[in-house]
């Protein structure tokens, strides 16, 4: 049925912002069908990111997603604390099978910038919403109708976490 589908996290793989430091995600992902529903990115723990087709609204993360509101063939993107979000519709373009690199780059808890195929695409500077939770690498597909097939592949993934040791 709509908004089946898998959520998956590495949560032994966590990154947690902080002043003076640097964190850098990218990822090189395709969608089978670019209308579904997915969240590519880093989360805090959580096991509902997009419920009843919706992405939620409180836990820290940072990332793409498309989820059942969304404009076909596009892609948002996110940056919150808890319940307090910044999400930016439609900053890149998706296309069925076809390899997009998405990335972003967390810069203490001050900013995050968000790149589509190294294109800067949107960048957010509300402290508010800059996450600041442990979070760790994760990954929603989920269908948008019934009968539907969502797959998400995943070429490759790059996290690094740069700055002082507290």
């Amino acid at each position: 049925t709509a908004d089946d589908g898998v959520q998956a996290q590495l949560l032994n793989c966590r990154f947690l912002p902080a002043t003076g430091k640097t964190i850098w995600f990218e990822a090189r992902v395709k969608m089978n069908d670019a209308t579904d529903q997915y969240f590519v990115g880093l989360a805090a723990t959580d096991t509902t990111l997009i419920a009843s087709g919706v992405i939620d609204d409180v836990s820290d993360k940072c990332g793409f997603f498309h989820h059942a509101a969304s404009t076909d063939n596009k892609i948002s993107s996110i940056t919150a604390r808890t319940s307090a979000d910044d999400a930016t519709v439609d900053v890149g373009d998706n296309a069925d099978g076809v390899y997009t690199t998405l990335g972003f780059r967390i810069t203490g808890l001050t900013s995050v910038e968000f790149y589509v195929n190294g294109v800067l695409v949107e960048t957010g500077v509300t402290a508010a919403n800059i996450p600041n939770a442990a979070m760790c690498l994760s990954l929603v597909s989920q269908i948008e109708v019934a009968g539907a097939d969502a797959e998400l592949s995943v070429d490759w993934v790059r996290v690094a976490q740069l700055g002082a040791r507290a």
